[in-house]
């Protein structure tokens, strides 16, 4: 299922890159600093390399990750309360359940990554290009939102529970 969904978000950032090819100006802001001014910019033809590059590289490592977890040995794994959460009984659902958590967490940032990349292309449409802040603290937060609470949920997932504590 995660593989058609992943499928589905490349397709996605193909389809955002196709839709604004041909709009983008040669040279485009790629880099910005206070007041959304940029101050960094790229050949149209480099960032979109570098944005469907990178968006296939980081939610791609996150998966082959996901896949890798369900493969180590358990010495290789790090999660709270190890040795109870990968002893033999419980070893072949804590995997998944790690696997399933990392998926979740490449297809977040795989739609951060979309969104960051959209403010960047409505920000070139303009001129001169400015960067939306306020979407872009919207989007940070989001994602650092998602991040803390991948954090807590594995604090919280593998806790030892209070009756074998």
């Amino acid at each position: 299922m995660f593989i058609v969904i992943y499928a589905f978000l490349y397709a996605l950032a193909l389809i955002q890159v196709g839709a604004y090819a041909e709009s983008l100006p040669p040279t485009m802001a790629t880099h910005f600093g206070a007041g959304g001014v940029p101050n960094g910019y790229m050949s149209k033809e480099g960032f979109i390399v570098f944005y469907l590059g990178f968006m296939f590289f980081v939610p791609g490592l996150l998966m082959a990750v996901s896949v890798l977890v369900e493969k180590l040995p358990a010495t290789l794994i790090n999660i709270p309360n190890k040795k109870y959460w990968l002893s033999a009984s419980r070893q072949e659902e804590t995997v998944r359940s790690l696997a399933r958590g990392i998926r979740v967490l490449g297809l977040m940032t795989g739609l951060f990554l979309i969104a960051i990349d959209q403010l960047v292309i409505n920000a070139n449409m303009v001129k001169p290009p400015v960067l939306d802040e306020r979407g872009t603290w919207l989007f940070l937060f989001a994602f650092v939102f998602t991040i803390i609470s991948f954090l807590l949920w594995i604090t919280i997932r593998f806790r030892k529970p209070d009756k074998e504590a």
